[in-house]
């Protein structure tokens, strides 16, 4: 624990000081006038938030780079292919419905660990799977989970940061957009330097890097700039003193009652005690979740989840699709490689830009969000439209630029809208949203191509599911003045 820390915020159970939860911290917060550290060890967290960004998010980008041979070799379907890549992206989703109860139950760094940790060993199990259904299990089950649990530094940031969020924000776009032009051309070199399987192995290897990242999230409480009075502060030392002695001889009575049984009727006690609570943790798990979903009655909440749901969904089908449709064009797989990664540097500049301008009164958030989208739409039907090479690279620049945009802004624009105390639900509802949408559109898509025999298609309808999204942004004014008037009735009644 750094120094100068006040132990007294950390609640302690059974004799052990736990962390607490990210709501309880917010509650201190406002209770004692704390505010977040804006740096110091935060600039750490944002470090470890880059290195997880970069070596965990781009499996999603590079599927079809990384397994395309596999399965072509295997004559697997547009279907079966996209139904593999879908239920990847259904299960990060849903891991990120209920990631943030678990962060409330274990914290920020225990479910950062274990995500990073499943998602290398599940990626090394990959290189030995022998048919679609075994790829199916290692990589889409396994590998989504570990991506959708590692997923918690965008959470954690807002929590260590406040007015210098954009500028934290960068490393994170950073470390996304760093991986995603990177990705591509590792993963070639390792396939033509150690075959498949090796370099499947050795990318497990570097994901396990993850780990170290997630290592470093502190709980946000240790670091909090506090502002109590000393009246204050002697008023709950008080407390905390009048509790311990009212609960003292509880304690004590129950070690009494217990003193003259049997070492086997402790242990079984024990178990018993153990399998209750756990049950209990469960159904508060489960409990919360719902909880949760009830802010999509909210009609700003529900265009950002909604509007992410359809970005994401066709942001991520038309990345796999690429690869796939410039061979069908003649052009080698390196072609494809340079066209990923090309969008990749552009992704990965526009980024990091839009989030250090997010800092600056006069840059105007959401209309450079909207703009990002309706590029991302245009750019796809461009790009259904171009036969050499070199204009389907120049226009993935483009489309990296816009996508670039979208997530640099999506999670700043999303704080600023519904505010840190309901962030952790719409992040929940978002995930369900995304995942029901890769649920249905990336299996549609592979059917779609399948049927019509061109990938042009299947890209058109992506582009519609983006401008979908652009109108619903168009009606978010005026849902902000809805929940103002009914924020005002209420206060009036």
């Amino acid at each position: 624990m750094p120094s100068g820390t006040d132990n007294r915020a950390l609640p302690c159970h059974r004799g052990t000081c736990m962390a607490a939860t990210p709501e309880e911290g917010e509650e201190r917060q406002e209770e004692e006038g704390a505010v977040p550290p804006d740096g110091g060890w935060g600039w750490v967290v944002a470090a470890g938030v880059f290195v997880i960004a970069l070596v965990v998010p781009m499996l999603s980008p590079s599927f079809g780079i990384l397994f395309s041979r596999q399965l072509l070799e295997w004559r697997a379907s547009s279907t079966t292919v996209a139904v593999i890549f879908s239920t990847f992206l259904v299960v990060w989703r849903l891991a990120g419905v209920v990631l943030g109860t678990l962060i409330k139950e274990f914290g920020f760094r225990r479910v950062a660990v274990t995500g990073t940790l499943l998602t290398a060993t599940c990626l090394t199990l990959s290189a030995f799977a022998a048919s679609p259904v075994h790829l199916l299990i290692t990589f889409s089950l396994g590998c989504g989970l570990g991506n959708g649990l590692s997923c918690v530094g965008y959470l954690i940031l807002a929590h260590y940061f406040n007015k210098r969020r954009g500028r934290a924000n960068t490393l994170l776009m950073a470390g996304a957009g760093l991986g995603h032009f990177a990705s591509p051309h590792v993963i070639r070199f390792l396939q033509e330097e150690y075959g498949l399987r090796g370099a499947t192995i050795i990318l497990g290897g570097i994901t396990l890097h993850a780990v170290l990242g997630a290592a470093v999230f502190q709980p946000v409480e240790w670091h909090y700039k506090k502002q109590e009075s000393t009246g204050a502060a002697e008023d709950r030392e008080d407390r905390e003193a009048l509790s311990s002695l009212l609960h003292e001889p509880t304690k004590n009575m129950a070690e009494e009652e217990t003193w003259g049984e049997s070492t086997e009727r402790k242990a079984c006690r024990r178990v018993l005690s153990g399998l209750v609570a756990f049950r209990g943790r469960v159904a508060q798990v489960l409990w919360s979740v719902v909880n949760d979903m009830k802010v999509l009655r909210r009609p700003t909440c529900l265009i950002i989840a909604l509007g992410s749901m359809l970005v994401v969904n066709a942001e991520a089908n038309f990345l796999v699709l690429v690869p796939f449709a410039i061979q069908a064009d003649g052009h080698p797989l390196q072609t494809a490689a340079w066209c990923v990664s090309i969008a990749g540097v552009c992704n990965l500049f526009t980024r990091m830009t839009v989030s250090s301008l997010s800092d600056l009164p006069w840059f105007n958030k959401r209309l450079c969000y909207m703009g990002g989208m309706a590029v991302m739409a245009a750019s796809i039907l461009v790009f259904t439209l171009q036969i050499e090479d070199a204009w389907q690279t120049g226009v993935m620049g483009v489309w990296g630029c816009a996508a670039g945009v979208f997530y640099g802004l999506n999670n700043l624009l999303m704080t600023d809208v519904v505010g840190l105390p309901r962030l952790t639900a719409v992040y929940s509802a978002k995930n369900l949203l995304g995942a029901l949408g890769f649920f249905s559109v990336g299996p549609l898509v592979g059917v779609i191509r399948d049927v019509s025999g061109s990938y042009a298609v299947s890209m058109w309808v992506l582009s519609g599911l983006i401008a979908v999204s652009f109108l619903l942004w168009l009606l978010m004014p005026a849902a902000q003045a809805y929940e103002r008037r009914q924020a005002g009735s209420s206060a009036e009644t």
